[in-house]
């Protein structure tokens, strides 16, 4: 009996040795693919200040998470911040960590986002982060499959901050302090989404008057 225990003991203390060394020896090759596919996908500059990985939160999962984001435009948004974001963090297969076809990700927690969109008065949006058509790589056969997987069972938006400003008709559109949850799929041109959210506040200005 005495080994019997002995044995569940060292069993239990790999198994924790592992959730603990895994997301540090993963963190490295994770981090990178991460990039990558944000690189390859947004006309955007995209930074975070810290990436952290675990075992314990999501459990077979490998929680990833990204805190301070920012999200900053190109040529004539270069200077405007479209998003500044507390943290996001989602939970990955740690199989996807060793395949080449990308990321499936089921869940998403949005902490914080602060977000403004713009549109001016030639009627340029700066939210529209899509790459020029030339300019997105294409893929081979073998490639066709690559990306990621957008299955999302489960999103968290908590305490948003919108801002739209529409140059051309004067109109600025504030929804404060707001929280907002949601499911659904990305499916090459068609999404769908079940959405439910409270707004802590709404402020709309337009010619100069405030509601």
């Amino acid at each position: 009996m005495k080994k019997f225990f002995i044995i569940v003991a060292i069993i239990l203390a790999v198994l924790v040795g592992a959730a603990i060394i895994i997301p540090i020896a993963f963190k490295g090759p994770l981090l990178e693919k991460v990039k990558t596919t944000i690189n390859k996908n947004v006309n955007a500059k995209v930074e975070f200040t810290d990436f952290s990985l675990s075992l314990f939160k999501s459990f077979p999962k490998v929680q990833v998470e990204l805190d301070n984001l920012t999200v900053t435009g190109k040529d004539q948004f270069e200077d405007d911040t479209l998003a500044n974001v507390g943290s996001i963090a989602t939970a990955i297969s740690l199989s996807d960590l060793f395949k080449q076809e990308g990321l499936k990700i089921s869940s998403l927690t949005i902490d914080k986002p602060n977000i403004f969109l713009l549109s001016t008065l030639d009627g340029l949006t700066n939210w529209d982060l899509a790459l020029p058509e030339d300019s997105v790589p294409q893929p081979t056969t073998q490639e066709s499959g690559n990306g990621m997987t957008i299955d999302l069972q489960d999103i968290a938006i908590n305490d948003l901050n919108l801002t739209y400003k529409d140059e051309a008709s004067t109109v600025l559109v504030k929804l404060l302090h707001s929280d907002i949850s949601a499911n659904g799929t990305v499916a090459g041109t068609v999404t769908n989404f079940n959405i439910d959210g409270k707004v802590g506040e709404f402020v709309l200005n337009y010619d100069s008057t405030e509601y």
